[in-house]
């Protein structure tokens, strides 16, 4: 609240949702509100999750542009300014900053998409065009996650969007308390094709704690089921506004990737619970066999997709260095891979 207090830019409203939070916090809203009249603090009667509450604060917003901070989160004091400037500049649908910053109980490093990692180069950073610029193509689905000083990510948290763009075409979140709904909020986005412009001089700072929801999502079987539900609204999505998007196979990897990611991070026990709703929504998207793409990360992901909707019958798979154990009822198979060739061994568990 004191990042925002203290903006730069000082004609903005400040929309605080308290989504039935259990300590004190609607007190402290409160507070800050009687300080500062720009501030409205809105009480939800019942928890509804990240989604919905931005939905309220969207509703009720009355400026040009909207962004987004979660709660735990800060930003630098002229962030909004950048990223104002920049959306009038050019006229911008959606503004993105990629100068972001993970916070671990006080110590900051580069978050894994700040502009510093994603064009690995300290000299080509410091070039004015690599601080504020827009982009020039229709076909943003390849710069999703794509690194380069054009990356687009999935959260909605480093971005601001001209508010009569959601509202033409009825853009909101998903009514679901857990799950992806960022990915699915900026997928649907892209298929209007927005103006996208960046501006790297905008500091957003990401607070990473053990008691986040990004840590409960990971560990949450609803949180998981719930993310391929997003990416399924997405697909359906396709279908009513632009099914060419379902034959973009660089845009149906990334409707892949969010719940793949969740199971990726998932310990061994959790893989096995959430393996039988992967792999049922590994069989309802189609991604090209032909993809080719020279991200590597994008690659891997398109070969565990294959890996997860060829194995129908396995349980779960654990990949371990070059070995994959596959398990089987009473059985398991050990795969070795030698000089690019597999070997496939069937043994009885003793």
């Amino acid at each position: 609240m004191n990042s925002l207090i203290k903006q730069t830019l000082k004609e903005i409203e400040i929309i605080c949702i308290d989504d039935c939070s259990t300590d004190n916090s609607y007190l402290v809203l409160e507070e800050y509100s009687r300080k500062d009249n720009r501030i409205k603090v809105i009480r939800h009667d019942i928890n509804k999750g990240l989604g919905p509450a931005r939905n309220t604060g969207i509703k009720i917003s009355t400026g040009e542009y909207i962004g987004f901070v979660d709660s735990d989160d800060y930003v630098s004091e002229d962030y909004f300014e950048h990223l104002y400037n920049t959306a009038k500049k050019y006229d911008s649908d959606l503004v993105n900053t990629q100068d972001i910053y993970i916070d671990i109980n006080g110590t900051i490093s580069l978050y894994y998409a700040n502009i510093r990692n994603l064009i690995k180069s300290e000299s080509i950073f410091n070039k004015t065009e690599n601080l504020e610029y827009t982009l020039n193509d229709n076909n943003l689905s390849k710069y999703i996650r794509n690194p380069s000083k054009y990356f687009i990510s999935y959260s909605v948290w480093n971005k601001i969007y001209r508010k009569q763009f959601l509202f033409d075409n009825n853009l909101s979140f998903m009514d679901l308390k857990f799950g992806s709904e960022d990915a699915n909020f900026n997928m649907r986005l892209i298929i209007h094709k927005p103006k996208v412009s960046f501006n790297n001089r905008s500091r957003y700072y990401y607070r990473d704690r053990e008691d986040s929801s990004m840590k409960f999502a990971k560990i949450s079987l609803e949180s998981r089921v719930n993310s391929i539900r997003h990416m399924e609204n997405v697909i359906n999505y396709c279908i009513d506004n632009d099914d060419s998007f379902l034959y973009n196979s660089s845009f149906m990897i990334k409707v892949w990737h969010p719940p793949y990611y969740l199971f990726a991070m998932s310990d061994e026990e959790n893989k096995k619970e959430f393996y039988p709703y992967i792999h049922k929504f590994a069989n309802e998207i189609d991604i090209k066999e032909d993809f080719i793409n020279s991200n590597s990360f994008e690659q891997k992901e398109y070969l565990d997709y294959l890996k997860i909707r060829k194995n129908k019958t396995f349980k779960h798979y654990l990949k371990c260095n070059n070995r994959i154990f596959i398990y089987k009822k009473n059985k398991f198979y050990f795969l070795i891979k030698i000089l690019g060739i597999t070997i496939s061994i069937k043994r009885n568990r003793g």
